[in-house]
């Protein structure tokens, strides 16, 4: 492989030698080829060449950081026949606007701006989908992952000796930097519960700084959960088990910008694993849909107790109507956080989601009094039939709430 043109190098003008340009024939008129064909033809002969790396770089509000994270990058892989392809979420601070800059001036780099799209795991699928490169990896923007490994991780793999290599903080070499001690003990727990409920022997399967050959990822893509939170942790349980190597790294402090990591990223992170666990019986948007409607169950019969004994006379139409706000909200911020309703559109979702709720009541009523052949209200009736209500109205609920309440701007509809 001849050596990569330098990566900070704006893209020159393509030369085309002779060779380049085809032999007009000898016995009639010479067919004319502009320069622009010329060029066109030279760009399609160079495209049918991979580069040995794609490296995908998710962003959402890293303006600051990313200049700093390119320069790394083109030190680092100078040796290396690379692309970079960031993909925006359509950061507010302009991230998406910078990258297409940085674009225009080095060849080496591709800029993807999603608009109305939200979501790690999509952004990193959605890079990977046009990466051109023999090996694939992912780091993020952050400055937290360490560029300077990334020339040792993708060699097992061009070796053909793993399908994917994990950058590792808990191997020899590795290291949680400045990591606060309950910072790290929840990461430490999360890749001990990822462990446990994935049957992936991997150190780190927290890690977002990870590698992957071409092959085994065009294997798992059309299993991997698009709306996960730790990709990594796709890659690994999807289909046949893949070889895996480690290498150590140490994890840095974010330098500008604000952490990603909120309640809705753990609770993502949590659904993810159940999601693993299952074998997608269940998706983690159903998941959590669950969890959330029991917890209102639990809501409903506290306020209740708290009412009855105040002696407030609608004192089960005040509970109910309790834990339907306490499961909007829930829902809301964790089960459909990539389609959160916010401002005026969060009180403008209380509308379809009340009467997505009664219609839940309906079905449960509905179905004993069918069933029993009396008139029956909510609560009453043989047990079989209420539980047989409820399930049908929770998967009823679910199906209106994903398409009516929180529809996916993104077309992708998690069942």
């Amino acid at each position: 492989m001849s050596a990569p043109d330098p990566p900070d190098a704006a893209p020159s003008p393509i030369a085309v030698s002779e060779a380049d340009a085809e032999t007009p024939p000898r016995d009639g008129p010479a067919e004319v080829i502009s320069d622009e064909s010329r060029r066109s033809a030279v760009l399609d002969r160079r495209a049918a060449t991979r580069p040995t790396l794609s490296l995908v770089i998710p962003t959402y509000n890293e303006a600051e950081n990313l200049p700093i994270l390119i320069d790394r990058l083109c030190s680092v892989l100078s040796l290396i026949d690379y692309e970079l392809i960031v993909v925006d979420d359509d950061s507010p601070d302009g991230t998406w606007r910078l990258a297409e800059t940085m674009a225009a001036d080095n060849s080496r780099i591709r800029s993807l701006r999603r608009i109305g799209e939200r979501g790690l795991s999509s952004a990193v699928m959605l890079g990977m989908s046009t990466a051109e490169g023999s090996v694939i990896a992912v780091i993020d923007a952050d400055l937290q992952h360490d560029p300077r490994v990334l020339p040792e991780m993708i060699k097992p793999i061009l070796a053909d000796r793993a399908d994917i290599v994990v950058a590792s903080r808990e191997v020899e070499g590795g290291s949680y930097g400045d990591f606060t001690t309950s910072r790290r003990t929840l990461s430490v727990a999360g890749a001990a519960l990822a462990r446990t409920l994935t049957g992936t022997p991997v150190s780190d399967p927290m890690s977002g700084y990870f590698a992957v050959s071409r092959a085994h990822m065009e294997r798992v893509a059309p299993k991997v959960n698009p709306r996960g939170f730790k990709i990594l942790l796709e890659f690994l349980a999807r289909g046949d088990r893949p070889r895996v190597a480690e290498i150590g790294y140490e994890f840095g402090l974010r330098q500008h910008g604000e952490t990603k990591l909120t309640t809705s990223v753990a609770f993502s992170y949590l659904l993810s694993l159940i999601g693993l666990f299952t074998g997608r019986l269940l998706s983690a948007t159903m998941t959590a849909y669950l969890l959330v409607g029991l917890f209102g169950v639990l809501v409903q019969f506290g306020a209740l107790g708290i009412a009855t004994t105040a002696g407030i006379t609608f004192a089960a139409a005040l509970a109910m109507e309790i834990s339907v706000l306490s499961n909007y909200w829930m829902n809301n911020r964790f089960t459909f956080a990539p389609e959160r309703r916010r401002g005026a559109r969060f009180i403008s979702g209380l509308v379809p989601f009340h009467l997505v709720a009664a219609h839940g009541l309906l079905i449960q009523i509905g179905l004993v009094t069918t069933a029993t052949g009396t008139t029956s209200g909510l609560g009453e009736g043989p047990l079989g039939y209420r539980l047989a209500g409820i399930a049908l109205a929770t998967a009823g609920n679910f199906a209106l709430n994903r398409h009516l309440t929180w529809r996916p701007r993104t077309g992708i509809v998690d069942l």
